[in-house]
Order: C-alpha cells, then structure tokens, then sequence
C-alpha cells in the first residue's frame, strides 16, 4: 500500500474492497462523522446488518484509545460490527481490548492480502 495516497484516497480504497465483498458501502461526509468513515450494509443471509468501518493510513500502530472509541460507536449504532483498517499496525493493548467484541482489525498485510484476491 502506498503511504503516499490521502487518507480520502484510502477511505475510497477501503470502499471499493468493502463493495467487493458483497457490502453496500458509503463514505461519510469528512467532518461530524464520530469517527466514523464507511458504513457498510450486508444484506446476505447470516451476514445481514450494518458495519462500521474506520479507515486509518498509518506508519505506526493504532492504539487503544482509537478502537475503544469505535467500540463505543458500534454500540451507540447497533452495528453488527466495527473494522478497523490500518496500513499500519495495532498496539497489544488495542489487540486485547478487541478480543471478545464486536470488533475487527485489518493491519497493513491482511490488508496487502485482502487486496491481491
């Protein structure tokens, strides 16, 4: 992933791979959105439901603070789910805060794997 590209560039990247996988998926408008970038739809059996997604073209690592605040997010939208997608990495801190929730997190090279199916 090139980390030269905006990060309204990598929200529309994360869109177009979303949309593959079968997802209705909008950006939101870039300010008031309470973190969040994407709203995605399923309307396939099982899988039915509303997913928040957080796009975030980082070098470093993702910490807590931010996927406590998605979690936060996902509760207040009754979402069936939060991803976070990050060219970057995750703190083991935000690692294990995720353990157990509704919560996904995409580093650089699941996202590099994801994008070469």
């Amino acid at each position: 992933m090139d980390n030269n590209i905006s990060g309204i560039e990598f929200e529309k990247i994360c869109q177009v791979l979303v949309e593959k996988m079968g997802f209705n998926a909008e950006i939101t408008k870039a300010s008031g959105d309470g973190g969040i970038d994407i709203i995605a739809y399923n309307h396939q059996p099982l899988l039915s439901g509303k997913y928040i997604i957080q796009c975030k073209r980082y070098s470093g690592s993702v910490g807590e603070p931010i996927i406590r605040d998605l979690y936060g997010v996902v509760t207040s939208e009754r979402a069936n789910k939060g991803i976070l997608i990050t060219t970057g990495s995750f703190t083991k801190q935000a690692i294990a805060f995720a353990e157990g929730k509704p919560i996904e997190l995409i580093n650089g090279d699941m996202l590099n794997d994801l994008m070469s199916n």
